[in-house]
């Protein structure tokens, strides 16, 4: 015989069974649940078979952990999404006293009740006419009652339409809200809200934009576009984490499906569309998609106080609770926050546990700010993870400390000698490389002076020695050479700062760069970079050569005496500071006929002017090489020197200047741009220098990782604005010395523009050697000479070195761009023709090699 529990409660749900079997431990053979939803009395129905002899004395319903002490509880629950609903059962059998508690527990998803769009910008048609329709998604009980607030003080409370006409007495931005509500039950009321800006009379286009749920639908979304004016408009790339597959066209008002990533949840989505006559709106629509049977992850963790600091939870350490915790889309990770995460999200509960179901994508997990606590594990980066079986994933936890480390100071030339800093008597030196090391765990943390020569580390609790690592003063004492800072319980340190004296008077230094490759028939802007690291002011004179193959258009600062028969452009410099840098830029057209692969070469030199004695000579020449391409991305990463040959050989020693290009090439502009850097593993961190950036940014460190963010930079899209679509990062760092030849140097930048997924560059290589003598074509240290660059029909090679019997042989290997070898010659003494009157025009490869060093020259073949 069976005995058989049915407890039925009134909740708002769609249709769901469920039959979890279980054995027959504890007398009970199977809950089976049931979630329906009738025309008025919709039901949730658990039954629990039991063995004979076997009663229930008493049940529990838990939501998402909630416990609920009456039946009615249920009206309002459970929220949109996927939710846990468990069921407790306690049994007990009389005769011989055993008794015996189980829970029961599925997954289930449920639309919940809301308006849509939760907000968005309205455009009130005609001057001052605003008309609203709602769409109420979800299920509800009773009656609907819509209250209107306009934001003019006006509101119209309780009404049964969900269709608005109000006409606004004076034009102007409002603030516009509805909710929804009913009066089923007391205390019970609000089923949605919405906000937005309703823009009435001032000329801005009429246009509508409305977003509706899709149910039906596993892929997709419905917006709804309209407007009052000329129907000539189009709208641009929806934006979102979980979305942005493809940019709807209208020629006319219309209704499109837009398609998603086929995951359960929901996320925002903006809609930038444009009125050809009359400009531009934009909102943000709040998307959900259907279950379409997908099980969504399960991800658990515990935020807990990390007090010994060493990112791992203990024995005995305790949760914290009332904390958030949120999963947002990789996409987002340049600049997600809780507000772009959507519902997945959770606040931690009294022992600090949390639990989120997060939809089947890849997903970083994050500790919303929390003001009093520093992170001791994960960095700010937090945890990311692929989710895509619809199991569940523990152990994600979030270690914090109470207590927090601020250690701030300033870097300054000590002029008085003091050792002591002074606004009235001493300068700044900005841009030093800064290190905190923690001696207990041996991490590193870097920093970099600003333009007022300030800088700020906020670290966890520890023991830390600060040390500038990279400046620009050369022969420089530093007072003190490190500091020490104690810090077992967090404080503020204060004027930690660094005095630099140096003995060297004037020392110019030269870089000349490259704003972008250069291209036949498109312009090419060449930056002569000074810098000063002598402990004095100086002024100097710099001259550009320019290669033959430019013409001359513009060049900044005015004042630069150009001569176009000699190629140079001269400029006198202002006073140059130490530690700082000044730029010298020319642009030039590369003409059309240029053949691509044609080599391009340029000089910049510095020299003090009469009256300033220069130091050292060595670095004040700098030679570009280059060679004309063909299209190429915008967005895109440079490295200098580039290297010989298809793996870009550098000599040891030399310090490698990168330039970081980016473009908006969207439709609309882009509000926040996000540029992050992962440095190699064969570069120096401790070399760091930041060169310059065409925007305001912020920079930070984590590990290895450079992180730009350019907030609110609002860069116009190329359509509308080309000059303006542009920006760029310089920085350069050092390889770590003693690198073994052959030892590669790769890097590669991700862009993010606003909520976009990342723009990859290419990856940029420079290989380790010792026998490097020529960079794309042009002699550095001469062993051999390659003639005539460019060729036609035949090539010749010389050997340059001193002959003796040894060093007189050579060989010569010529390969194509490909790296496929086509021809050798061995034992060739002094001097080689090689015919190249068979090959293909373009650009080839020899690679010579004598008894002193193998040296690799390309050539171009016309």
């Amino acid at each position: 015989m069976k005995t058989i529990l049915r407890v039925c409660v009134f909740v708002n749900l769609f249709v769901f069974t469920s039959i979890l079997s279980y054995g027959q431990t504890c007398g009970i053979l199977s809950v089976g649940v049931n979630l329906s939803n009738g025309m008025q009395s919709p039901n949730y129905t658990a039954a629990v078979p039991l063995q004979s002899g076997w009663s229930i004395y008493e049940y529990e319903w838990k939501v998402n952990g909630n416990v609920f002490s009456t039946d009615w509880q249920f009206l309002n629950w459970p929220p949109r999404g996927y939710n846990e609903i468990c069921l407790t059962v306690k049994a007990t059998k009389s005769a011989t006293g055993d008794s015996c508690i189980r829970s029961y527990c599925n997954i289930f998803y449920s639309p919940g009740a809301s308006i849509y769009p939760e907000t968005y910008d309205v455009y009130a048609p005609g001057l001052n006419i605003l008309t609203e329709t709602e769409f109420l998604s979800g299920d509800t009980i009773g009656a609907i009652y819509y209250s209107y607030d306009y934001g003019d003080g006006y509101s119209n409370l309780y009404s049964i339409s969900n269709s608005d006409l109000y006409t606004y007495a004076n034009p102007g931005v409002y603030d516009y809200s509805v909710s929804v509500s009913n009066t089923f039950l007391p205390n019970i009321f609000t089923l949605g809200l919405t906000t937005r800006k309703v823009h009435v009379g001032n000329g801005i286009p009429n246009l509508k934009l409305t977003g509706k749920n899709a149910y039906g639908f596993c892929d997709s979304i419905v917006v709804s576009i309209t407007t009052n004016s000329p129907p000539n408009f189009f709208t641009g790339w929806p934006y979102s984490g979980l979305n942005q597959v493809f940019a709807p066209f209208f020629n006319s008002a219309g209704v499109s499906h837009i398609k998603m990533k086929n995951v359960p949840g929901h996320d925002f989505i903006q809609i930038n569309t444009q009125d050809t006559a009359q400009g531009t709106c934009s909102g943000w629509v709040l998307a959900t998609l259907p279950v379409c049977n997908i099980i969504p992850d399960t991800v658990y963790g515990t935020v807990y106080l990390d007090s010994n600091f060493n990112g791992l939870m203990d024995p005995g350490e305790s949760g914290i609770p009332n904390l958030e915790v949120y999963a947002v889309s990789f996409n987002h990770y340049g600049y997600g926050t809780p507000s772009q995460s959507a519902s997945y999200k959770a606040v931690t509960d009294s022992a600090g546990n949390y639990k989120i179901l997060v939809p089947h994508d890849k997903m970083v997990l994050r500790l919303t700010n929390n003001p009093g606590y520093t992170a001791t594990s994960p960095t700010s980066a937090g945890h990311v993870v692929t989710f895509t079986t619809g199991t569940g994933h523990s152990n994600f936890n979030f270690g914090l400390s109470t207590y927090l480390t601020r250690i701030c100071g300033k870097t300054y030339l000590d002029d008085d000698q003091d050792n002591i800093y002074s606004a009235s008597s001493d300068r700044i030196l900005k841009s030093v490389h800064i290190k905190a090391l923690n001696t207990s765990t041996g991490l590193e943390y870097h920093t970099v002076t600003n333009s007022s020569g300030d800088y700020c580390f906020d670290l966890p609790p520890g023991n830390f020695i600060l040390k500038p690592t990279y400046y620009l003063l050369d022969s420089a004492v530093v007072y003190p050479d490190s500091i020490i800072v104690n810090s077992t319980t967090g404080g503020n340190f204060n004027a930690r700062n660094f005095g630099f004296q140096s003995i060297v008077p004037i020392n110019f230094g030269i870089y000349l760069g490259q704003s972008t490759m250069p291209r036949p028939g498109f312009n090419y802007t060449l930056n002569a970079n000074v810098n000063n690291t002598g402990f004095l002011k100086g002024k100097g004179e710099v001259v550009l050569n320019y290669s033959p193959l430019l013409n001359y258009l513009s060049s900044s600062p005015a004042g630069g005496v150009v001569n176009t028969t000699a190629k140079t452009i001269t400029w006198i410099t202002d006073s140059i500071n130490t530690g700082a840098q000044n730029i010298y830029s020319a642009t030039f057209n590369l003409p059309i006929p240029t053949p691509l692969g044609t080599s391009i070469s340029s000089t910049a030199t510095i020299s003090a002017l009469p009256g300033f004695t220069e130091n050292d000579f060595s670095n004040n020449t700098s030679q570009l090489n280059t060679i004309a391409v063909g299209s190429f991305d915008p967005n895109d990463k440079s490295v200098s020197p580039s290297g010989a040959g298809f793996n870009g050989a550098t000599m040891h020693g030399e310090r490698l200047h990168y330039r970081i290009n980016f473009q908006n090439t969207g439709t609309a502009s882009a509000i926040n741009i996000v540029v992050m850097d992962t440095l190699d593993t064969d570069v120096d961190m401790n070399t760091f220098l930041m060169e310059r950036a065409s925007h305001n940014y912020k920079l930070r460190t984590e590990g290895r990782v450079l992180i730009w963010r350019f907030e609110n930079i609002q860069l116009p899209d190329s359509n509308t604005n080309e000059p303006l679509s542009h920006g760029f990062i310089e920085y350069s760092i050092s390889p770590v010395p003693g690198l073994a030849d052959g030892t590669e140097i790769k890097n590669t930048a991700d862009i993010y523009f606003d909520f976009n997924p990342p723009v990859i560059t290419n990856t940029t290589l420079n290989t380790m050697t010792n026998l490097v003598t020529s960079i794309n074509g042009f002699t550095m240290n001469e062993s051999f000479n390659v003639y005539p660059v460019p060729a036609k029909d035949n090539v010749y090679v010389q050997n340059m070195d001193p002959c003796n019997l040894n060093s007189c042989l050579f060989s010569v290997e010529l390969y194509d761009i490909t790296g496929k070898k086509l021809h050798q010659f061995t034992n060739v003494q002094n001097n080689i023709r090689i015919d190249i009157s068979t090959l293909a025009s373009g650009v080839y490869y020899l690679k010579m090699k004598n008894a002193n060093k193998i040296v690799t020259r390309k050539f171009i073949k016309q």
